[in-house]
């Protein structure tokens, strides 16, 4: 048996070459690679992202928690900014194909 092994971010984009292969009478599935998760204990993310068992991203994390006090509190109401953004990208919903 052969199999031809596409990969792709979205289901979607493997539709065209779907139809073609079911015309030829050729079977077609759809195979979602298991998400990698930690089995570190002290992994603080609740889906067990693996992301957070580097110790220079967790670095990085706390040292934006510590500079979180920092920052400066801007409302949207208050700059003209956020609002001309929120004008231009607000309202617009993703188009799927």
């Amino acid at each position: 048996m052969v199999q031809l092994i596409l990969e792709t971010e979205n289901q979607l984009d493997l539709k065209p070459f779907a139809q073609i292969a079911r015309k030829q009478g050729i079977a077609v599935r759809y195979v979602r690679e298991k998400e990698k998760r930690s089995t570190n204990p002290n992994n603080p993310s609740p889906s067990g992202d693996p992301w957070f068992d580097d110790p220079r991203n967790m670095a990085e994390v706390m040292e934006g928690i510590r500079s979180a006090g920092k920052g400066e509190l801007i409302r949207a109401e208050d700059s003209p900014v956020i609002q001309e953004l929120f004008a231009k990208y607000g309202k617009k919903r993703k188009k799927y194909v």
